[in-house]
């Protein structure tokens, strides 16, 4: 057990947490899906298997709770997992709450920031730790529907392109067009048909698109969140031709993927806006992340497509980094 300022940090068995208990707080606290407790149980697992250490951390001030945090270990090199899950109200004490975990760990290299956490750049206040020097900052965007700009559903509908709209009403008028909802583990049978549809989408629409590892986890998605795992569907006369995989973690839902098995733009957009309008039932404050956008490797040409329809949809671009640093004493 360590101490910086106030804040205590100690490393806790993966016996000592409650799965309850620990989603509640990663979904208060900010955390994506790869904070979720399930989901961290693939993730062990899938590190045990390749020689790689686990390590849970809790974070106290006094006898208050105000935090936890994960990360793997290898080789000298701390990789964490999502972010601090710090209580709302102990957002302040981040660096030092930071400075508590990597006096824990130890000397070696870290990488702090993940492809799907909104928060804030934290290259200064890893650069302002005792004995920690910053290597290599990697900024980029996490791209969502944030709904809190919207008053009422009504406002966003009215915010997109006239064009989205009026595609979404042509939609309406297909024969025989209907959506289908499948969740959890009644989603798993119709996975093996989507994976194959969605890795055709990522030929056509490039690295914003998922990778075909990314997509193997859907199967885990499905068992891991049960029915916060949604594949949604559009069918005409029985035949999906448009699909979507989503995640509901706290207030925020998580767009995985997408796929499609034949052209048609009204019929894509009268599901996404299904899609989007489930989300915003969950949660009308929340967000719907559509995921991680890098100017520096945007290629037009292959991921245009995908990025057009993301600006369509009215996404908000939060800024994040991705962090290496060395704590060296």
């Amino acid at each position: 057990m360590t101490a910086t300022s106030t804040i205590t940090a100690e490393q806790i068995a993966w016996s000592e947490i409650d799965p309850i208990a620990w989603d509640k707080h990663a979904a208060v606290a900010g955390g994506t899906l790869k904070s979720a407790f399930g989901d961290l149980a693939l993730w062990r697992r899938r590190l045990a298997l390749g020689g790689s250490k686990t390590v849970f951390v809790r974070l106290r001030v006094a006898d208050r709770l105000i935090g936890y945090c994960a990360f793997g270990s290898r080789l000298g090199v701390n990789v964490f997992r999502d972010r601090l899950l710090l209580a709302p109200d102990a957002e302040p004490l981040w660096t030092d709450a930071m400075q508590a975990v990597v006096t824990l760990a130890g000397p070696g290299r870290y990488l702090y920031g993940s492809s799907g956490a909104i928060e804030l750049p934290r290259q200064n206040q890893i650069a302002a730790l005792a004995g920690c020097r910053v290597q290599q900052v990697n900024e980029y965007f996490i791209q969502a529907i944030d709904f809190q700009r919207f008053g009422e559903w009504n406002d966003y509908w009215m915010a997109l392109n006239g064009n989205v709209r009026r595609a979404v009403v042509h939609a309406d008028e297909i024969a025989n067009l209907h959506a289908t909802t499948r969740t959890g583990s009644r989603a798993l049978w119709y996975l093996p048909g989507f994976i194959r549809a969605a890795s055709t989408v990522r030929e056509r629409k490039g690295a914003l698109a998922l990778g075909l590892r990314d997509l193997a986890q859907v199967g885990s998605a499905c068992i891991a969140f049960g029915e916060a795992a949604t594949l949604l569907s559009a069918e005409i006369d029985g035949r999906a031709c448009v699909a979507q995989f989503h995640v509901h973690f706290g207030s925020d839902t998580h767009y995985l993927v997408g796929a499609t098995r034949r052209d048609g733009p009204a019929v894509s957009w009268w599901l996404t806006m299904r899609a989007v309008r489930a989300a915003y039932d969950h949660a009308p404050k929340g967000r719907l992340l559509l995921g991680p956008f890098d100017p520096k490797l945007h290629d037009d040409a292959i991921g245009g497509g995908l990025l057009r329809w993301r600006r369509s949809c009215r996404v908000t671009d939060f800024p994040v980094a991705r962090v290496a640093f060395e704590k060296i004493a």
